[in-house]
């Protein structure tokens, strides 16, 4: 594989997390031409919106592609993946994680687009916050270096008013905009030119609606107010959208840099880990093998899948004969507390699996889709077993299309027969194999039994 490494590292689980950045800009509105205060005669003002312009039609931040060379060169790009119910973060290499799924790769290839688009979210995010406390103190606005501070919050205001990265907010912002920015003019002392120095008149003022023009009637102070609810709204976006949008949009959170496994848990991701680095399976029980090979098939990881499939497999089917062997009943196999399934023989292959035949059977009654390999073992185990009281046990938890499998087999188990018998009394019949002459006497209270539960399904 041309994934692969001659060395090995263990993994080391550690939180962590990501940053990217990028910008873009847009163009003043030109009602602010007509306004003739020490604001608007700044040096350079003019010369920023115009370079705003410029900049806002843009594209200054790309993700680099992933390469599948060297060991070191798969480790550099690293994504969290995040696991429990608390979501605690782990890193891991993108590039080997996608060595091993090519589900994995095209989920982030798919992603691309969206995670340039966050890294210029988190970078206008960033530049906002650098001109807001510590950095700089609300009164700075006030003082001699205010209108250059100003022209700065105007630039990427702007931004966030028409060219917002993610669309789906564009809507949201502009009208936060126009609500803080309609409620700072009324104000007089955070005009650049009041009514009572000659500035516009209230009855004047533009349309609430356009929101660029009246944001040009306030002054530094008020370009401060804005800068400040500004900044907040898009810390509230961020907060949306990593803690309650990519929960449930995959791709959202691969364009984090993020994988969402909420119903995993960190050991299991451990094995994983440990896996895409060094190929070796490794996990503590026959639950946990279980585990890893419902992680391994989320994450399309099918080499894995597969090691845990074909243990799993081997381990219960063994189990299944050696107590067909020694008169040991599923039921008791599939009973925690029953003596005879923990009594085994120390040189059997499936000693190493404590209870693998309950686990497997919990396995397959309560996953939505699982394996066809130990559906089938679970099956032909339960129809073998001829005990319709633990299929009565089992029914209730069992998803349609498992029932509808076992009742298929036992239709074609007591059907099978059918051509070979002949009706006897007392209740029973009398069954001749035609071709042995072999004479076989068949209960029909089974047979009365399993029709019932097939006609109760």
């Amino acid at each position: 594989m041309a994934c692969k490494s001659s060395t090995s590292p263990q993994p080391v689980l550690r939180r962590a997390e990501t940053v990217a950045s990028s910008s873009g800009t847009s163009r003043p509105s030109d009602r602010a031409s007509s306004l003739t205060t020490t604001f608007d005669r700044s040096p350079g003002t003019n010369g920023v919106l115009i370079e705003a312009e410029i900049h806002s039609n843009e594209d200054t931040n790309t993700v680099d592609e992933i390469q599948f060379r060297p060991f070191q060169e798969l480790t550099k790009t690293m994504i969290t993946i995040e696991c429990g119910p608390k979501l605690e973060v782990f890193p891991v290499p993108l590039g080997l994680l996608q060595c091993y799924s090519k589900d994995v790769q095209q989920l982030f290839n798919d992603a691309k687009a969206l995670n340039e688009d966050y890294a210029k979210m988190r970078n206008l995010k960033r530049n906002l916050k650098s001109l807001l406390p510590p950095q700089h103190q609300m009164d700075d606005y006030q003082g001699k270096h205010g209108n250059a501070m100003a022209e700065k919050a105007i630039v990427i205001i702007l931004v966030c008013l028409h060219k917002y990265p993610l669309r789906e907010h564009q809507s949201d912002i502009k009208d936060f905009l126009a609500s803080v920015i309609n409620s700072l003019v009324k104000i007089n002392k955070l005009l650049r030119a009041p009514p009572s120095n000659g500035g516009i008149k209230k009855r004047d003022l533009p349309a609430e609606d356009d929101v660029r023009s009246r944001l040009y009637l306030l002054n530094a102070e008020g370009i401060g107010q804005v800068t400040r609810e500004l900044h907040d709204k898009l810390w509230e976006i961020k907060y949306t959208e990593r803690k309650k949008v990519a929960r449930d949009n995959r791709h959202k959170a691969a364009a984090q840099n993020r994988i969402l496994l909420p119903y995993h848990d960190a050991d299991t991701l451990g094995y994983l880990i440990r896996f895409i680095y060094s190929e070796t399976l490794d996990y503590g029980s026959t639950a946990q093998l279980c585990k890893l090979y419902g992680l391994a098939e989320e994450l399309g990881v099918s080499m894995l899948a597969l090691r845990c499939l074909t243990k799993l497999s081997n381990a219960a089917l063994d189990a299944i004969e050696h107590a067909n062997a020694h008169g040991i009943t599923i039921r008791a196999l599939l009973d925690p507390d029953s003596q005879v399934s923990n009594d085994r023989d120390p040189q059997k292959a499936y000693n190493g699996f404590e209870g693998v035949v309950g686990i497997i059977v919990t396995f397959v009654l309560n996953h939505q889709d699982p394996p066809p390999q130990l559906r089938k073992i679970v099956v032909d185990a339960i129809v073998e077993s001829a005990d319709l009281e633990l299929l009565a046990d089992l029914q209730a938890s069992m998803k349609p299309g498992l029932a509808r499998d076992i009742m298929m087999a036992l239709m074609l188990r007591w059907t099978e027969a059918k051509p070979y018998m002949e009706v006897a009394k007392e209740g029973h019949m009398k069954t001749q194999h035609e071709s042995e002459g072999e004479e076989i006497e068949v209960d029909t209270t089974m047979v009365e039994k399993v029709s019932r539960f097939i006609s109760d399904t």
